[in-house]
């Protein structure tokens, strides 16, 4: 459990952030094309938010490994262990960063 609610990057989510094309959206997340998974949301006091993942990050990369879609990455997590260490390449405010997140256990 990670505790992050994801959507892909598209018509669909930029017109729900009131963008009237994924063009304008890319701008507004400075990138130029549409990579990795948008974070809708971070469960509060959750190993997302206690890496300090925030809500309109991109996840790009969990490990290294390229995130494309929502249920990529969760296959991702599902693949690692509770108390694993985990590295996210994120694109926030246009800026590559990476967060270490523990994943923890669902409850």
């Amino acid at each position: 459990f990670m505790g992050v609610r994801t959507a892909s990057i598209d018509e669909a989510l930029a017109k729900e952030y009131g963008f009237d094309s994924l063009d304008k959206l890319l701008k507004e997340l400075n990138t130029g094309k549409p990579e990795g998974v948008f974070v809708l949301e971070v469960i509060p006091d959750s190993p997302a938010s206690q890496s300090k993942l925030r809500e309109g990050d991109v996840i790009l990369e969990y490990n290294t490994k390229k995130v494309d879609t929502p249920d990529g990455l969760v296959d991702l997590i599902n693949k690692s262990a509770i108390g694993d260490k985990v590295t996210l390449k994120i694109l926030r405010n246009g800026k590559e960063r990476t967060l270490n997140v523990i994943i923890g256990e669902r409850k």
